[in-house]
């Protein structure tokens, strides 16, 4: 079941990629001249961002061959998706362009802007909405315009929301616990403590699991009871191994990554899961 957060998230993504390709769409016509644009960066081309919104959210993301990773406040891989919705600033037409100097920039909102968006170097500034509030003003060097407001809903979420949640990764080949060890040959999972029936079962299970919160590590002293349950787990890909705790707690379950500088909160009920072997004959 989501959350009404969560669905809000969802929505807010979807609205943003419905408008993200009609303008695409628009771009494509052969019979209208390519609309003015506030930075001639191309989002393909980009490798570096980062965000901060006045009294909230600060990010930097990276891109590397294969993925976007978030860099602070912690390491992981990003929700390629959503870094699209940052990068609408460079793909959304800009109908009408004004100098800086032709506007009042305290009367819309960008003496003390609300937030700013750098990208490869280029910084972004986010004023006030238009009078219809489906528009936002932002300021690139001595250029202001009215963009679609996608970027700045997206920035105001937590950092989690631009997170990969996925808990473990992809291509998982083994995985090891105090009580049982699965492996994966010939394309089927097998384990001398349980049926192929309950094998497949925990495995799906593994790797449907999804974080509801990502939490910088340490965490702050005296979050953790000195009782609390440390269960170690291994789990192995064809290229590597990563090693596990599970933390339970009562109202929740902590699974930090060796070496991980963020821990993954999930509910117990799917966390006890895990590690249950199921009735499957």
């Amino acid at each position: 079941m989501l959350s009404l957060a969560q669905k809000r998230s969802r929505l807010l993504l979807a609205l943003a990629v419905a408008l993200l390709v009609l303008a695409g769409l628009r771009l494509m016509s052969p019979t209208e001249a390519p609309p003015a644009r506030l930075s001639n960066l191309r989002a393909s081309d980009v490798t570096t961002l980062a965000f901060e919104v006045r009294d909230g959210t600060t990010m930097t993301l990276e891109k590397t061959a294969t993925n976007w990773l978030i860099t602070q406040p912690w390491h992981r891989r990003a929700d390629a998706s959503r870094v699209q919705v940052l990068l609408s600033v460079l793909t959304l037409p800009a109908p009408s362009l004004y100098a800086t100097d032709e506007l009042s920039l305290p009367e819309i909102g960008l003496a003390e802007p609300l937030a700013k968006l750098t990208i490869d170097g280029e910084t972004f500034y986010f004023g006030a909405q238009d009078s219809t509030q489906r528009r936002r003003y932002v300021q690139q060097g001595t250029q202001v315009a009215l963009l679609s407001d996608l970027a700045f809903p997206v920035m105001q979420q937590q950092p989690d929301y631009f997170a990969n949640l996925s808990a473990f990764p992809p291509g998982l080949t083994g995985i090891s616990t105090p009580d049982w060890t699965l492996s994966k040959t010939d394309n089927l999972w097998d384990s001398g403590d349980m049926t192929q029936a309950q094998s497949e079962t925990l495995v799906r299970r593994w790797l449907n699991l999804r974080a509801s919160r990502i939490l910088p590590w340490p965490l702050p002293a005296n979050s953790l009871p000195d009782a609390v349950a440390a269960i170690p787990i291994t789990i192995t890909t064809a290229a590597e191994s990563f090693g596990y705790v599970l933390y339970q707690l009562e109202d929740l379950t902590l699974i930090h990554a060796d070496s991980a500088d963020h821990v993954m909160a999930v509910e117990p009920a799917a966390a006890e899961a895990l590690l249950r072997i199921s009735d499957d004959a």
